[in-house]
């Protein structure tokens, strides 16, 4: 009777589990904060199992802080499935897009360490990748300091809870200036990078209130943007550490094509002209005095409106094939003229082919200014 009826009990559980539907469906994408990627995480809807087994089924390694991966739909319904009595699990899609967030880094808790080990308080974090931070409680230890070059670099110990993981961070000794407004940081940067380079803030950065700000040397984020790194500096201490990033600019009278230039062409005046540009991340070579351009030869075509690379003309030669010039020979005290043709184009100090204009005799000479030739051999 008692087999009986637990046959009958087990039989009721299993039509009101299937009555009632344990179902999970999945997301087709998820953002996760913690070392893991539980089934919770993953889950849009859920019925019939409870919040405590889908937050410890762990179901891989979360990605690098800031970063993403997919993970294979059926493969996690297969597990959790066979993992989880009577669990429908109803994919969304074929893949999962995971991607972690990336916990904001206290710059002044990195800089704080490194200046412990530097022993100096004159330090400024340039860059920092947060590996193993998955939550804003860590502390922060600094196992040794290297240099390369002018380059300081700092082996960071990152302790989150039972997590231990290591970080590599890039700083600088020794600031370029002192701010007495946030407007100051940016005109004390510029300056750093070279006259006629201005700064505009992008980053929006608020500040706590500050008695000066101790200004680091800007470094290069990417090809249309740097980085400064700020010490915010209140009754003598360091109270806080920013990088403010800006985009720099530096415009410059360019000299550019004002029609189509073919190839071979000597430029002249109406085939170019000047215009204000950003030139500050520009890879091309450019030229910005129009006297170094006028009169040359071009070694490629250039576009109307394109930049005018020194690259791209040569000074003309010389002497040009075909042209008629004067060639001399001297014997002793006696010198003797004729006139040449000049076989190929050449330049002042160049030994060239020369054609006498009268017999066609073939000579070669050294090419002197005026432009002459001083002959000294031939053959017919």
């Amino acid at each position: 009777m008692k087999k009986f009826l637990a046959i009958i009990i087990l039989i009721s559980i299993e039509i009101y589990a299937f009555g009632l539907g344990i179902e999970l469906t999945l997301k087709s994408s998820t953002t996760v904060s913690s070392e893991y990627v539980t089934l919770y995480d993953l889950a849009s809807t859920f019925t019939g199992v409870s919040v405590s087994d889908l937050k410890n089924f762990i179901v891989a390694f979360a990605p690098q802080p800031g970063t993403y991966y997919y993970l294979d739909a059926q493969s996690i319904k297969i597990r959790a499935e066979q993992s989880i009595k009577w669990l429908k699990v109803i994919p969304t899609s074929k893949e999962i897009m995971v991607y972690s967030t990336e916990v904001p880094v206290d710059l002044l808790k990195i800089q704080n360490a490194i200046a412990s080990k530097a022993g100096t308080s004159n330090i400024f974090v340039v860059n920092f990748q947060p590996t193993g931070i998955r939550n804003s409680n860590y502390d922060i230890e600094v196992s040794n300091i290297s240099q390369f070059g002018q380059n300081c670099f700092a082996l960071v110990k990152v302790i989150s809870g039972q997590n231990v993981s290591y970080s590599n961070a890039t700083f600088e000794i020794g600031r370029i200036g002192i701010a007495k407004s946030f407007d100051d940081i940016s005109r004390i940067a510029a300056a750093d990078l070279g006259k006629g380079i201005t700064l505009t803030d992008v980053s929006k950065v608020q500040l706590p209130k500050f008695d000066e700000l101790a200004v680091g040397r800007p470094f290069k984020i990417s090809g249309k943007m740097v980085g400064v790194p700020v010490n915010v500096i209140k009754d003598g201490k360091v109270i806080d550490a920013k990088i403010i990033k800006y985009v720099p600019e530096e415009i410059e009278n360019v000299i550019v094509a004002s029609v189509d230039i073919n190839y071979g062409q000597r430029i002249t005046a109406d085939m170019i002209k000047q215009m204000p540009m950003d030139v500050y991340a520009t890879t091309t070579a450019y030229a910005t005095i129009p006297s170094r351009i006028i009169g040359n030869l071009t070694l490629w075509s250039f576009k109307a409106g394109q930049i005018i690379s020194p690259l791209g003309i040569s000074t003309p030669p010389d002497v040009m094939a075909g042209q008629i010039i004067v060639a001399y020979v001297s014997y002793n005290s006696l010198t003797v003229t004729t006139f040449v043709r000049v076989m190929q184009n050449g330049y002042i100090g160049q030994i060239i082919p020369v054609r006498n204009i009268e017999n066609g005799y073939l000579m070669y000479g050294l090419l002197e200014s005026g432009p002459k030739v001083k002959i000294y051999g031939g053959n017919s």
